[in-house]
């Protein structure tokens, strides 16, 4: 199993090494997690793996530290996206805003919520306020989660970036 993490990271890497090189736009194709996303070309891409999950990140480095992860998990057939979101992030949040949206022509289970910092909670003093949105799509025995989160005074700056990478979201045939 670690050899398999270990090849699929090189490959990755090796990936990525040739779009930087190309200058080619920044998309993201997992045909082992049936996936596709693109990413703006300003936008530092970062890919790694866990045990339960893909996760692709991407981020930029200027102010408003936004970012856009997928994660991918096995799930059981015929769980709705309502049921995965509850799944993974259950009441673990005050969710300010919930319920079913769009992203692309898939169904998804869409929900924000805000993180407000209070002095001596154990935040990262430079950190601002977030927002942080996840879309939560099925497909079969797949369940993909969408985040995005970016601080909020950067809302206007970063909003038609981070729309347009939930957007670009597609689902491929995996192998």
């Amino acid at each position: 199993m670690r050899k398999v993490a270990v090849a699929r990271c090189a490959f990755v890497v090796l990936t990525l090494s040739m779009i930087a090189a190309s200058g080619a736009d920044k998309t993201v194709t997992d045909k082992d997690f049936g996936f596709q996303i693109v990413f703006p070309l300003s936008w530092a891409v970062l890919e790694k793996n866990s045990e339960d999950a893909i996760a692709t990140g991407a981020y930029s480095s200027k102010d408003g530290r936004p970012s856009v992860t997928v994660k991918v998990y096995s799930i059981k057939e015929g769980i709705t996206a309502n049921d995965f979101f509850k799944s993974r992030f259950g009441n673990i949040f005050f969710w300010r805003e919930t319920g079913e949206a769009k992203v692309g022509n898939m169904t998804a289970y869409k929900a924000v919520h805000e993180v407000t910092q209070t002095p001596g909670d154990g935040w990262d003093a430079d950190l601002e306020d977030l927002t942080e949105i996840i879309y939560c799509i099925v497909a079969g025995k797949r369940g993909y989660v969408i985040t995005s989160s970016y601080e909020k005074h950067a809302h206007d700056k970063y909003a038609k970036d981070i729309d347009a990478i939930v957007k670009s979201f597609k689902l491929i045939e995996a192998k």
